[in-house]
């Protein structure tokens, strides 16, 4: 797979530049009044009402053949999520999302789950490409290990929270990420009956860097964790 790299050091391939170009054309057709932002441009930003689109998210492991990839695309009103489509063409999953009628995939609702206690949860922490956010989540990582928490990365921010919605995996946590990588798993979470916030446990912007997604049971705990890792990097 031919490829390049962003100024930001990520993978960018003709494939990220075609799904961009095709989805944000159909875009423009059937919604001329509404901006889009993408991850590979910006295409209009004006207006309240907005859709944000990752065109390939988890690119390093579409250009390596691994299918664990996603289209990302959600519709956004006044900064609020309002429907959220996760589709993993390489599976053939397909999650949808809108705001007060549930989550689903592949066409049935699905539930965050019900794991009560952390040393009983599967987590999924992305250490980012940055030196700084690879330490942090070190920390964390030990943190979680330390209580007998199971972990792994997979390298797609939009597929990882659709793990939580589905109850696949119990929490995801990120230090950074964008707009286009989130925007409709955070609401497939939160119709699914999860909790999304950012890294204080405040209410998620999904504009700004740092989200804990959870079935909602062990955020608190997760909360914590992540709070304690942020302190003492802070105390450096």
């Amino acid at each position: 797979m031919a490829h390049n790299f962003k100024e930001d050091h990520s993978l960018l391939t003709e494939g990220d530049r075609s799904a961009h170009a095709m989805i944000t054309e159909g875009l423009t057709k059937a919604f001329p009044d509404h901006a889009i932002v993408s991850e590979e441009g910006q295409t209009r930003v004006a207006g309240n009402e907005l859709w944000v689109l990752d065109p390939i998210d988890g690119t390093s492991n579409f250009a390596t053949g691994v299918p664990h990839f996603a289209v990302s695309l959600a519709f956004v009103r006044n900064g609020i999520p309002e429907i959220g489509i996760v589709y993993a063409p390489a599976k053939g999953h397909v999650f949808v999302a809108e705001r007060g009628s549930g989550s689903f995939f592949n066409g049935a609702r699905i539930h965050v789950s019900n794991t009560g206690h952390l040393s009983a949860a599967r987590t999924l922490l992305d250490p980012g490409r940055k030196t700084e956010s690879r330490k942090i989540h070190g920390r964390i990582i030990a943190a979680l290990r330390a209580q007998g928490v199971e972990q792994e990365g997979r390298w797609c921010a939009a597929l990882d929270l659709c793990a939580v919605a589905s109850g696949e995996r119990d929490a995801f946590v990120h230090r950074g990420l964008n707009a286009w990588d989130i925007a409709a798993g955070v609401l497939l979470v939160e119709e699914a009956g999860g909790l999304v916030t950012d890294l204080q446990g405040n209410s998620k912007d999904i504009f700004q860097p740092g989200i804990i997604a959870t079935n909602g049971n062990i955020h608190a705990e997760v909360t914590r964790i992540v709070r304690e890792a942020l302190r003492y990097d802070e105390s450096d």
